[in-house]
């Protein structure tokens, strides 16, 4: 579905099977170009980009789709909303098989509104560099990134984002879940702006495979949120099964406060003996912003590095976070292994610090 003028772009359905030789620039499930109207319930499936080169000639090729978009406003003047919040408003996008894209979109926007309530699935043979549940990409934009979010049963992708923003409009409520595939670093709300991140979440769940192997692997980091300047707070990340191999962040800002976010490992593995990577754990940490209230809780799992309730590298102070074995419904760790971790309340820089704790709730963990 297309609009060129001030109309609403809705309920329209574009599916890719093949691409030509060369590629493809953009496929859309609905979009406005125009400088009014909104993108609602709009779907994109991709199940393929190869193109149509015979077996005998060598092919068929895996061409790339360099940007894909379940619902879009593309004029930097609209301020309509892309989906929504009502049960059938969302736009959808799902990407499976043999499929190269270098930026995916559930939703979409380059104007000043709102961004909400979409959906990503992703599958098994995808690769995609950089994947979106929302997106506003307007530098002074105002409009709130909202409830949407990412699924990811299987592919090798780069970055993952429930919802990001480069402006100013609130990063809130969104979400990213990983249930298999090889992800590099992963972000329930990311804010490169001047934008809040409040109440976001990434879960790391999976399954384990017949041969033992993890479903679900990230080699970077996995963050509930992250943002530059804007206040973060109750952001969450949950850890079930599945490898990390480096950091595991409840939520980071370089200058704003961080408050109340959470990291729970229930399962997994972060860090590695073998080979030896020392990963980290921290419930929030920020530079020159203060650091209050956050925590990790540790139910199960394996840790080969470091955990800390909340850390500020600069002169931020670090007050009230906690690090919590076990917790009030959970009094057995028989199922954690912490040989290789060292556990801190907190890490500060030029700041102060107080009211950190380590709150041991369980026993029978391997420490």
């Amino acid at each position: 579905g297309y609009s060129a003028y001030d109309n609403t772009v809705k309920d329209n359905s574009l599916r890719v099977t093949n691409l030509l030789t060369g590629g493809l620039g953009a496929a859309y499930g609905g979009e406005v170009a125009g400088l009014a109207g909104d993108v609602l319930k709009n779907t994109l499936t991709i199940v393929s980009t190869q193109d149509h080169t015979p077996t005998a000639s060598g092919g068929p090729h895996r061409e790339t789709l360099t940007n894909a978009y379940g619902g879009a406003i593309t004029n930097a003047g609209n301020n309509g909303t892309v989906g929504g919040l009502g049960e059938n408003d969302s736009n959808r996008i799902m990407a499976s098989g043999e499929t190269t894209i270098t930026n995916l979109y559930a939703g979409y926007t380059a104007g000043t509104g709102n961004v909400q309530g979409n959906l990503a699935a992703i599958g098994n043979g995808t690769m995609i560099s950089k994947s979106y549940g929302g997106y506003s990409a307007h530098a002074t934009g105002t409009g709130t990134v909202e409830n949407n979010g990412v699924f990811v049963g299987g592919g090798t992708l780069t970055d993952v984002y429930g919802g990001a923003s480069v402006g100013g409009g609130a990063i809130t409520k969104n979400y990213a879940i990983l249930n298999g595939g090889t992800v590099t670093d992963v972000y329930g709300g990311f804010a490169s702006g001047s934008a809040t991140a409040t109440g976001n979440r990434t879960v790391v769940q999976g399954v384990v495979t017949p041969t033992g192997v993890p479903s679900t692997n990230v080699t970077g980091t996995i963050y509930g949120a992250k943002a530059t300047s804007g206040v973060t707070s109750g952001n969450q990340v949950f850890v079930r099964r599945g490898t990390a191999a480096n950091h595991v962040v409840g939520a980071e800002t370089t200058t704003g406060n961080v408050s109340g976010s959470h990291v729970f490992i229930a399962g997994g593995t972060i860090g590695s003996t073998a080979p030896a990577v020392l990963g980290s754990v921290m419930g929030a940490q920020s530079a020159d912003g203060n650091v209050d209230g956050n925590s990790v809780t540790i139910t199960g799992g394996t840790i080969v590095g470091t955990v800390y309730g909340g850390a500020a590298t600069g002169s931020g102070n670090v007050t009230n976070n906690a690090v919590n074995l076990g917790n009030e419904d959970n009094h057995n760790l028989r199922d954690a292994n912490l040989a290789a971790a060292e556990l801190i309340g907190r890490i500060k820089g030029s700041g102060t610090a107080s009211g950190n704790a380590l709150n041991v709730y369980a026993k029978n963990a391997n420490v």
